[in-house]
């Protein structure tokens, strides 16, 4: 009898733009007023999707301790 392959959860490296403001416990409203001044995270494109990946996050989170207004 063959044996089913066991499937392993893969780690998310990047997130959609709904889940980072989940993440961040922002609105998306506040997520594209930070991007317009500038302010937001970088952000990858695929396809029609806009992704923003861990490294990307992360760099944002220690670039927001610096913002002074």
């Amino acid at each position: 009898m063959a044996k089913e392959p066991v499937s392993v959860p893969v780690a998310k490296r990047a997130n959609s733009i709904s889940d980072f403001c989940r993440q961040h416990g922002i609105s998306r409203g506040l997520y594209y007023k930070i991007r317009r001044k500038g302010k937001g995270p970088r952000e990858g494109h695929v396809g029609k999707r806009v992704i923003i990946s861990d490294e990307a996050s992360a760099d944002w989170r220690r670039d927001i301790e610096l913002i002074d207004d």
